[in-house]
């Protein structure tokens, strides 16, 4: 897998660390948008368009959003789930 700069840059100021090993578990075990319910999913749909209108593969693990490519062969950024969502994602576990 790739990983851009913009993303390992994210990754150690949004967690505090870069981990490919992070990144293959989060495409192993994260949810995507068809396993989520309510609010949670309709955050993380709004999050997978962007204004390039490239598809993108969007998976949440623990309180964290990693985006990918579509092929899910290049790691593009992340971002942190918002304070009100969290307890949504607790739940759909």
């Amino acid at each position: 897998m790739k990983v851009t700069h913009h993303g390992k840059k994210r990754m150690r100021q949004r967690i505090g660390t870069y981990s490919e090993n992070l990144l293959r578990k989060v495409l192993e075990q994260g949810k995507s948008v068809k396993d989520l319910k309510g609010r949670l999913k309709r955050y993380i749909e709004d999050r997978m368009r962007d204004s390039s209108g490239e598809p993108k593969k969007v998976l949440l693990y623990g309180h964290q959003i990693y985006v990918f490519t579509e092929q899910a062969d290049v790691f593009i950024t992340t971002y942190s789930l918002p304070s009100p969502l969290r307890r949504y994602a607790d739940a759909q576990r």
